[in-house]
């Protein structure tokens, strides 16, 4: 519980000032200062975890966090092409 302190720290701080909890291509595309073209090949392709609804990509700001924090790589297994299914959330 104590190694993902500053991962839940930087998406606290994170969410309050840039993110919005569930992330568009719009949204994806400010955050990674990428093209909305490159984005959706990064989600296509699972390096960014997000789920598409009809046309539209979605991405949690959690899960793109953990993606983007270099343990990630280490800790989760390498998975098939495609989206990552976004993480449930916690029931209090």
């Amino acid at each position: 519980m104590g190694e993902n302190t500053h991962i839940q720290a930087a998406i606290a701080a994170t969410r309050a000032v840039i993110l919005p909890e569930i992330l568009t291509i719009e949204d994806l595309c400010r955050f990674l200062n990428k093209s909305p073209s490159a984005c959706r090949r990064l989600l296509r392709e699972g390096a960014i975890p997000g789920r598409k609804v009809g046309r539209r990509w979605y991405v949690s700001d959690k899960a793109l966090l953990l993606a983007l924090a270099p343990e990630y790589e280490q800790t989760q297994p390498p998975t098939a092409r495609g989206p990552v299914p976004l993480p449930r959330r916690e029931e209090p």
